[in-house]
Parts: structure tokens; C-alpha cells; sequence
């Protein structure tokens, strides 16, 4: 929401005492008018959605799931009930975001999932090929070193019941801690998983995680 209005002053500033007097001046009817065929075709971007769900547990569990469906975009996915939730969607750059964090600090992040738009037409195993060599390069840049550990086209029966045609996982090695990273290809969208921890962390909850990377449903029927 401040992005877009902090872009509609930046464009529009320069002639807006202008545009004011016009407006205090109209009636109420014509006025209505005015911003529908003037005001809006200007310009004014889509405000960017927040919305926070609170944890459904006042402890957090090691190991325990609970489903959670989103509300701003049809996707489920098995969770903490004791993690906080929450929402972005961005309509502008059409890109949604839902991040998972401690309750009691919002700075402590668990889980955090990207969505963009991704058009899977067409997808068998070259364009799978040319997809997972563009993640290890946007996830390796800056001399991260990147490690793949798994990677599956789905079948039927899996596209049928969860809207995901394949996993691509990594592990990125970053100077103080490392990142699991699940790439899902659903068909209309890629899904980015990532999970920040510490080394010693990872083999006790890599599990956990793969797990919670596998629960994952698109376009699911509410």
C-alpha cells in the first residue's frame, strides 16, 4: 500500500494542487464521475495485500503439522500451528508471498514460500532441464555455494491431487547459516520454499521440512 502511493505522489505531485481545485469545486455526482474516468486510468497501482494469521497453539511443537489454507491464494500446506503466519500478495508484479515466523518475534523467520507466475505448457523433461539450471544460478551468484539433493517430474496421480508437476531441492551454503530450498513447478506457478538454519540444525530437521515441502497443494477446491 505505501509503495503505491508513494509512486502515485512521485508521478503525479507536480499537477495535483491543480487537479484539487478541479475536484472541491465539482458536485458530488459529477465528482464521482471525474475519478472514475479521470483519476483511475492515471495510474494508480493495485495496493499490495497484507494479512496475518495468529498461531492456532500457544506452543510451538517440534515435529507437529496442522494444515493451513491461505486465503489470498489457493494453496495449502501442512505447518506448525504454532507459527504465526503471514500474507503478501503484490498484484502489481503478481507475486505472492507467505511467511512463517515466531509469534513472540517476527524477526525469527521458520518458513518462507514465493509464488510467481510460471507457464508450464508444454513442460516435460528438456524445459524441467532449462528451469532447474536457472534456479542454481539465481540461488549460486554472490559465491553461495549450491548443492542439489533431489529432483522429480511427478505423475498423474500426484499432478491430479496436489496441482504440482515437479520438485527441484537445493541447499545453499551462506557464511553463517545454510538455506533448504524445495523450487515446486505447479501448473500455472512456481513455488519457492526456502528454510534458513543453522549446520548443526540440518540433519534433525531436514526431514521435517521435506515433509512440509511435500504437503504443499495448488489450486486446491475450498
Amino acid at each position: 500500500m505505501r509503495k503505491a502511493n508513494s509512486n502515485f505522489r512521485t508521478v503525479f505531485m507536480p499537477g495535483w494542487q491543480e487537479y484539487n481545485q478541479v475536484i472541491t469545486q465539482l458536485p458530488v455526482s459529477r465528482l464521482f464521475i471525474f475519478i472514475i474516468c479521470f483519476l483511475l486510468p492515471l495510474g494508480i497501482k493495485a495496493q499490495e495485500k497484507r494479512l496475518i494469521h495468529k498461531a492456532k497453539t500457544s506452543v510451538i511443537i517440534p515435529g507437529l503439522r496442522r494444515e493451513f489454507d491461505a486465503e489470498l491464494m489457493n494453496i495449502s500446506i501442512e505447518t506448525n500451528p504454532g507459527w504465526k503466519a503471514e500474507e503478501i500478495e503484490d498484484p502489481k508484479d503478481h507475486v505472492y508471498q507467505l511467511v512463517f515466523s515466531d509469534p513472540e518475534d517476527s524477526t525469527k523467520k521458520f518458513l518462507s514460500i514465493l509464488v510467481d507466475q510460471y507457464n508450464s505448457k508444454d513442460f516435460d523433461s528438456t524445459k524441467w532441464e532449462a528451469l532447474k539450471k536457472s534456479i542454481r544460478i539465481s540461488y549460486g551468484d554472490r559465491k553461495i555455494a549450491v548443492r542439489p539433493l533431489f529432483d522429480t517430474i511427478t505423475g498423474p496421480a500426484v499432478r491430479d491431487s496436489t496441482g504440482i508437476l515437479a520438485y527441484y531441492e537445493l541447499l545453499t551454503r551462506h557464511p553463517d547459516y545454510i538455506e533448504y530450498v524445495d523450487a515446486i513447478v505447479g501448473k500455472t506457478s512456481l513455488v519457492l520454499l526456502s528454510v534458513p538454519m543453522k549446520s548443526e540444525e540440518y540433519q534433525q530437521k531436514i526431514a521435517y521440512y521435506r515433509d512440509i515441502a511435500g504437503s504443499i497443494k495448488l489450486g486446491k477446491v475450498k
